[in-house]
Formats: structure tokens, C-alpha cells, sequence
């Protein structure tokens, strides 16, 4: 990823791309906060703080591979219960209900249909964990992952 700005920029365009694809218009604009101590968004939903947790779904491999625009073959590692664990692992400094929503750039190997799955099974073994509810979003949909408290 490049600057600090250009981040906050994508995490915008993807909580947006969430609220329209999930029909949620009632919201207030969104604002970035410093992601050390809270979720990385915030905005009123309703009259109602909502926090927003951001994490871009990449393989790392495959980012480094695609910026070199390389076309040989290349081996990738499955990074999706890496990312969920990194992301399961924060403490907030809020009070109010957090999300996290995981983003696909087009940068993870896997199908979406196959990354709910692992994200789906992931969970049924991760406990505790900061969030109300965890999104995956891509190809212009916003799967739900089933999470149990």
C-alpha cells in the first residue's frame, strides 16, 4: 500500500462499497480515526456510533509478484487465517459496537465463495474476539461470517 492518505482513501471507498451493497444509506459521512487505540472508522448509522475495523484480504506474495509485473509462475501462501488472526488479536478503546470489515483488492488467490468458508470455519474455533460482526467484501458483494458469541 503506499501512503498513510491513500489507505484512508481505500478504506473509505470499501465501507462505502459496504454500505450500498448492504442498502445502508442512513449514515453520516465517515471519518478516519488514529487505528492505535480505536477501529480505523467511525460514523453515525441511525443516529447510532458505529465503529468500523478495516482489513485489506491480500496475499502478499501476490502483491509483490503483480508490482514487479512479473510473469512467471509463483507459489502462494493461503493468508487468509492470518489476516482474521492479526485482526482477532486488536483491543479498542471504545465502548460502542466495532465491525470488521475484510476487503478483497483482488490480490488473494482464492475465490470468494472459498475464503467465506475458511473465514466461516475459522471462527468456530476463535474466541474471544472485539467484534459485533465480520464482513467479507468482494466482487461487489458483502458476505456475512458467521461468528458465536
Amino acid at each position: 500500500m503506499g501512503t498513510e492518505a491513500e489507505k484512508s482513501k481505500e478504506e473509505i471507498r470499501y465501507l462505502s462499497q459496504y454500505f450500498s451493497v448492504n442498502g445502508i444509506s442512513d449514515h453520516s459521512p465517515i471519518e478516519k480515526l488514529n487505528p492505535t487505540t480505536t477501529p480505523d472508522l467511525r460514523c453515525l448509522i441511525s443516529g447510532n456510533i458505529r465503529y468500523f475495523e478495516m482489513s485489506r484480504m491480500c496475499s502478499q506474495d501476490l502483491s509483490k509478484h503483480v508490482k514487479k509485473r512479473n510473469s512467471e509462475a509463483i507459489w502462494l501462501d493461503d493468508q487468509v487465517e492470518r489476516i482474521l488472526d492479526k485482526k482477532l488479536t486488536r483491543k479498542y478503546e471504545v465502548s460502542e459496537r466495532v465491525d470488521l470489515i475484510l476487503y478483497d483488492i483482488g490480490l488473494i488467490a482464492l475465490p470468494p465463495d472459498v475464503v467465506v468458508a475458511k473465514l466461516n470455519h475459522a471462527m468456530k474455533t476463535r474466541n474471544p474476539y472485539p467484534y459485533t460482526e465480520i464482513w467479507y467484501l468482494a466482487e461487489n458483494a458483502a458476505h456475512r461470517i458467521n461468528i458465536e458469541r
